[in-house]
């Protein structure tokens, strides 16, 4: 698939994103918490922010669906990785975790299988691994590369990449009324 990088801000996509499979999911009566501040947060990554954001809703919004009671969405890591790390507290994964790479002809959720989810991630240099939680349940991790400050700098010629932050805005206007 052709995709349209950008450089993203991860913790905007993940928080759409939680939010996002807050509300298809929401009404299981399982908590969804938000770890946004670890030794990951607010990193840089060069992605398609759509692929990442649906890929993102279907994790989370596939443990809400398998956990009994609780979910948390995490960012973790640092140097040139960070990681999305969402775990539930249900049943965990079948022994066998290697199927669930396979394209599945089951059509639930967004449709976002595993499979596709592994492909997107591999396509941007990260990795996929799911398994099961240290006290039961399963964990999801998406590994992303991070671009480094300076490479950000560069990249984006100085400008921020937080919304409306640190641009200028030049305003043309011939009405000499409104100059001041």
């Amino acid at each position: 698939p052709d995709y349209s990088k950008r450089l993203v801000r991860q913790n905007d996509v993940v928080e759409t994103a939680a939010r996002d499979a807050e509300s298809i999911e929401g009404r299981r009566n399982v908590q969804l918490t938000r770890s946004l501040d670890g030794p990951g947060a607010n990193r840089i990554v060069d992605t398609d922010a759509a692929w990442l954001e649906s890929i993102l809703v279907e994790v989370v919004a596939n443990a809400m669906k398998h956990a009994r009671s609780k979910v948390n969405v995490a960012i973790d890591g640092g140097g040139a990785e960070a990681t999305v790390v969402v775990t539930d507290d249900g049943r965990g994964p079948p022994a066998q975790v290697r199927p669930l790479f396979e394209p599945s002809t089951e059509r639930s959720g967004l449709g976002v299988s595993l499979a596709l989810a592994d492909r997107f991630v591999r396509d941007q240099g990260g990795r996929l691994a799911v398994g099961a939680g240290e006290t039961g349940g399963s964990v999801v991790r998406l590994h992303l590369k991070t671009i480094d400050a300076q490479q950000e700098k560069g990249a984006t010629g100085g400008a921020s990449t937080d919304a409306g932050k640190g641009r200028r805005i030049l305003v043309v206007d011939d009405d000499a009324d409104t100059v001041d």
